[in-house]
């Protein structure tokens, strides 16, 4: 996806996550005024250079902004740079309050400052200020992905008119998102009624679990986290080659060291995350009979199965019981990492849950049980199965 990174559609540039109470006319505008531009800028590769600055324009909240840029420089090799100023004749981010949400994708001006929009209700969220930087960066929306079909559907009978273009397919290969797979817990995902013109959903997830995921704005994902750093990162720890397990990736700060998944730890991300003592047995291989994982309490527990090459994992979730809230995400309920890329966010409980079956893609699967509450609890069933191959 990272020619992704840098490269607007040909057409036009992305507007992101513009609220659906914006006025359509002046956007309509603003799109048309800048068709030119997006047209050239389609085939520049600037990357831009570190530290980024930028200047928080009142009345956008200085303290959202000033936070969700600290945690991206915590987790990229990115920095940023506060003017306590305004600035016009460099490159760098203006945040301010504009018509809803958005903001260009990649470096756009070489010798101006570039605008994010911040509307109203815009910076309540962390997240949602570290989606509109990261377009900035160059990221595109994950429903924009070239292999979306796979996990989504867009019912584009539901999208307003003006925005159906945000939900536009991606015409970058595969190879451009650094061997990741689809992440439902992205930060840069749409929520399954934006920009809806009828109340019903526009986003529709194959797996409905992931209903109560997509769209999250609680921060952007370790592998939202991954293409920036794949991307800007990779010269930094050049000269120190390093192999990491488990969809991590070289650390952008510590050379010879792996950025790893929740759930993983280690030099290496080769180690599952240690456990309270009073969660008992946590390591599991599974041979013909089935076992039984089950948690209780106000304690996080980090659990791995594992079972020969050639069978998968079947989860039965008999039951879970953890904090409800609207919108799941990890480290909040319960995790289940049943797919290849262990990078990608697994499915997530918040809430009551019973008799839901998940089949892992490959022989391993790490489950995480996150109580914040002394009633919450868990049980899964955990067999082995043999899954023929397709020819």
């Amino acid at each position: 996806m990272f020619k992704f990174i840098i490269i607007l559609y040909t057409f036009l540039f992305f507007i992101s996550s513009i609220n659906g109470n914006d006025n359509t006319n002046k956007i309509n505008n603003f799109i048309n005024n800048n068709r030119i531009k997006r047209a050239i800028r389609s085939n520049m590769k600037n990357k831009w250079r570190f530290p980024i600055k930028y200047y928080v324009e009142k009345p956008v909240n200085e303290t959202t902004v000033d936070y969700a840029l600290k945690i991206m420089m915590r987790e990229t090799c990115v920095t940023f740079k506060k003017s306590l100023v305004p600035f016009n004749n460099t490159p760098g981010l203006r945040y301010y309050r504009g018509i809803g949400c958005w903001s260009i994708t990649g470096l756009f001006y070489t010798n101006h400052v570039q605008d994010i929009s911040l509307g109203d209700k815009c910076d309540y969220f962390y997240g949602s200020v570290q989606h509109e930087t990261s377009h900035a960066l160059g990221l595109y929306h994950e429903q924009s992905r070239s292999d979306r079909d796979k996990y989504i559907k867009i019912l584009k009978e539901n999208v307003k008119d003006d925005f159906l273009i945000n939900f536009n397919k991606s015409f970058f290969k595969k190879s451009h998102v650094y061997g990741t797979q689809y992440d439902y817990g992205s930060g840069m995902q749409y929520g399954i009624y934006t920009f809806s013109k009828n109340s019903q959903k526009t986003v529709v997830p194959n797996n409905e679990i992931y209903s109560k995921m997509i769209g999250q704005r609680y921060s952007l994902s370790f592998n939202d986290y991954k293409l920036i750093n794949m991307y800007y990162c990779t010269k930094k720890c050049s000269k120190i080659k390093i192999k990491c397990k488990n969809n991590g990736y070289p650390h952008p700060h510590y050379c010879g060291t792996c950025k790893c998944p929740n759930g993983y730890e280690g030099k290496f991300c080769d180690k599952i995350k240690k456990s309270y003592h009073s969660c008992g047995k946590t390591k599991f291989i599974l041979t013909k009979k089935s076992i039984f994982i089950k948690g209780n309490g106000k304690r996080l527990c980090t659990y791995s199965v594992y079972t020969d090459k050639i069978y998968k994992i079947k989860i039965t979730i008999l039951s879970v019981n953890t904090t409800f809230l609207p919108m799941c995400f990890e480290k909040l309920g319960l995790e289940v990492k049943y797919r290849l890329d262990k990078g990608a966010i697994g499915a997530c409980y918040c809430g009551y849950y019973k008799n839901q079956v998940l089949i892992s893609e490959d022989n391993k699967v790490l489950i995480q049980y996150t109580g914040k509450k002394y009633n919450n609890n868990f049980k899964l069933k955990v067999e082995r199965i043999f899954v023929k191959k397709n020819k």
